[in-house]
């Protein structure tokens, strides 16, 4: 039994040194999956690189937005006389109703953000945990990207506190 899995073992081994990793591209695939779903996804992959002030580094990033749509579904303007010196203007109202292909636009957004909200309430709801986590480090990189320092309100800063205030 133990040379057996010694054997396997070994064999496992020798076939991983000898073949060629091969290398998946998910940003393609995450892409066309949601792009299908019809949400426009974009995909980075990680990354680290130097600039002039600081060096940046990235985890990669995924984006999937769906297209929000807001839908007036009949909208109505009431007759009008108005009159004046420059003339007469009437205006015998009109009513606008939504046709059959915005409400199908309009019901495929709702499906689309469904899934959306759904899958921030089945986050919330099977893992409250990771969930507070998210937020958690959500407000504190907020708070983090609110700590900018500006030169001149330094300046001011420093300057008005040293100068007299007479």
């Amino acid at each position: 039994m133990i040379k057996k899995t010694l054997f396997i073992i070994l064999v496992f081994l020798c076939q991983s040194s000898i073949t060629s990793p091969a290398f998946a591209d998910i940003n393609n695939d995450l892409d066309s999956y949601f792009n299908k779903l019809g949400y426009s996804a974009t995909t980075t992959s990680p990354n680290a690189y130097h600039g002039q002030q600081a060096g940046y580094y990235t985890g990669g990033s995924f984006s999937a937005r769906n297209q929000v749509r807001d839908v007036q579904i009949m909208q109505y303007s009431l007759p009008s006389v108005r009159s004046g010196c420059g003339g007469i203007d009437v205006f015998a109202g009109s009513i606008s109703l939504i046709n059959a292909d915005e409400i199908t636009k309009m019901l495929q957004g709702v499906l689309n953000s469904a899934g959306a909200y759904a899958f921030t309430l089945a986050l919330e709801t099977a893992t409250p945990e990771l969930a507070n986590v998210m937020k958690y480090w959500t407000d504190f990189t907020n708070k983090i990207n609110q700590g900018n320092l500006n030169s001149c309100e330094m300046a001011e800063s420093l300057v008005g506190g040293a100068w007299p205030k007479t």
